[in-house]
């Protein structure tokens, strides 16, 4: 009776092992890389679902200068941030179809909850970074950003 549970034991582990390994690797689970206009590459963190959005960075205790979160939505509108939860300053960026910076808030501090920030206009994508990075990237108003991979599906 042993031998036969360490043998199913084995069975089950290495058909886990092989389906890891042998898995098709989709464009999810790759972070994508953003430009910034200096020409420095930004590791993205995507948050495209509902409760990706309203946990954004919040609960996290830091993000590295050349790292962002991005934020994804369907159609353009005046999306609004606020700092619930965060442990750490941002700067935020809203972008437009084409990348294009349409609003930026700068050094936001944690502090500020339950202030929230809206563009004056409609954005598809908002970009959280560290507070001061944008500027050193910069990425300021009317700047344009480009993806060097697409976006996940």
């Amino acid at each position: 009776m042993v031998r036969y549970r360490l043998s199913v034991s084995a069975f089950i582990f290495i058909t886990a092992v092989a389906v890891f390994l042998l898995w098709p690797v989709s464009e999810a689970h790759l972070a994508p890389t953003l430009i910034a206009p200096t020409g420095a590459e930004i590791s993205l963190l995507i948050a495209d679902t509902p409760e990706e959005r309203e946990l954004g960075l919040g609960q996290r205790a830091s993000l590295g200068e050349q790292e962002a979160m991005l934020f994804v939505f369907d159609v353009p509108a005046r999306y609004s941030v606020w700092m619930k939860g965060m442990l750490f300053p941002l700067d935020i960026v809203w972008l437009d179809a084409e990348l294009r910076v349409v609003h930026v808030e700068e050094h936001v501090a944690t502090s500020t909850y339950p202030r929230s920030y809206e563009p004056p206009e409609h954005a598809l994508y908002v970009l959280e970074l560290s507070a001061d990075a944008a500027r050193k990237m910069g990425i300021v108003l009317g700047a344009a950003l480009r993806l060097k991979e697409k976006l996940p599906q």
